[in-house]
């Protein structure tokens, strides 16, 4: 196991982990250390010590993780600073346009999302889908 900075405690970056987890939509409860595991290409004993509290990723794995759950790096692995950062408010979409809390749920739930989903989505709402980059 990698060693942990002193000054962080694995069980609130666990606790945060599964916040912005549950945000997305995704498990945090039985098989989501498997899915964390497939998604982030670690063993399935490193993403459940993430989740369980037991131990912390490595920084480049967590900044991979906050990127993913749409949420800053500081915050997921310090407890630093506000949960989003100003990408992520409402004015990064456009002047004059806020979006609810449903509907920032639901935009981060797409951003999650794998191709197929998103093809799904994009089809029901008559939209042209905007090329992913690989991950």
């Amino acid at each position: 196991m990698a060693k942990q900075p002193p000054d962080h405690d694995p069980m609130d970056f666990a606790t945060r982990l599964k916040e912005a987890m549950t945000d997305a939509g995704h498990n945090t409860g039985y098989g989501a250390g498997s899915e964390l595991s497939r998604r982030f290409k670690v063993s399935v004993p490193s993403a459940t010590a993430w989740l369980n509290g037991a131990n912390l990723p490595e920084p480049p794995r967590a900044r991979a993780l906050a990127k993913f759950y749409g949420v800053r790096f500081e915050w997921l692995y310090f407890g630093e600073g506000p949960k989003r950062g100003v990408a992520d408010s409402p004015a990064g979409y456009g002047a004059g346009i806020t979006l609810s809390a449903d509907e920032q749920t639901m935009l981060r739930g797409y951003r999650a999302a794998d191709d197929a989903l998103r093809a799904i989505v994009d089809t029901a709402l008559g939209v042209k889908p905007v090329p992913r980059k690989k991950r």
